[in-house]
C-alpha cells in the first residue's frame, strides 16, 4: 500500500519551487485540471485502497478537517492519477463522510473517473481550502526525492466535505532543491 502521507520537510534552506508548481499549490480549483493542463495530457484515476471505516481510525487532523466525530463513518480512499500511458503523476489519500444518499459517496466510490472531473459533471459548486503545502519525501524512487505535496478540503455549502492528501510526483511537479539527509 503507498502512504501518500509523509514526514513533511519544513526546511527553511529549501528554495522556492518553479513558478508552475506554486501555482498549482496555491490554486483553490480543481487540481486534476491543473495538472492535465500543466501535462497537457489527460488523466486516468487508478484506486489502490477504498474503504469504509470509523473516523475514529483517521488521524486527527483529518477528523478536524472535516469536522467529523470518530463515532461518523468516513470512505477513505487511496489513489494515483497516471497518464494514459501509465505514467505516476500523483498520489492521493481522499476521506469523505459516509452517507448512503450522498451523490459525493457516488463520486468518492467512482473508480473511473477523478474527483475534480466527477464533480464538475454533476456540475457541484466547490472550492478547495488549503490546509498545508510544501516539500515531503516522495518515496517511491530510491533514492527517495523531495516532492511537492498539498492538503485540502473540498469545501460544498460551506461544509467541508472532501479531505484531500496529494503528493506530486517531482518529474512532473518539479521542487527545486534538494532534501538533506
Amino acid at each position: 500500500m503507498i502512504e501518500p502521507e509523509g514526514p513533511l520537510v519544513k526546511d527553511t534552506n529549501l528554495m522556492s519551487p518553479p513558478a508552475l508548481t506554486r501555482m498549482l499549490l496555491a490554486s483553490d480549483g480543481s487540481t486534476t485540471y491543473l495538472l492535465e493542463a500543466l501535462l497537457g495530457a489527460s488523466l486516468v484515476i487508478r484506486v489502490e485502497q477504498q474503504r469504509r471505516m470509523p473516523a475514529s481510525g483517521l488521524p486527527k487532523r483529518i477528523q478536524d478537517a472535516l469536522t467529523v466525530s470518530p463515532y461518523d463513518t468516513v470512505i477513505s480512499r487511496r489513489s494515483q492519477l497516471r497518464q494514459d500511458n501509465g505514467g505516476l503523476v500523483s498520489v492521493n489519500h481522499v476521506v469523505t463522510r459516509w452517507s448512503p444518499d450522498d451523490v459525493l459517496v457516488e463520486i468518492m466510490t467512482n473508480d473511473e473517473e477523478p474527483i475534480g472531473r466527477a464533480m464538475r459533471r454533476c456540475e457541484m459548486a466547490q472550492f478547495r481550502r488549503i490546509i498545508d503545502a510544501g516539500v515531503c519525501v516522495w518515496k517511491l524512487d530510491q533514492p527517495s526525492r523531495p516532492c511537492a505535496f498539498k492538503e485540502y478540503v473540498i469545501m460544498r455549502d460551506g461544509i467541508p466535505e472532501i479531505y484531500v492528501h496529494e503528493t506530486f510526483n517531482p518529474d512532473h511537479v518539479p521542487v527545486s532543491a534538494a532534501i538533506a539527509t
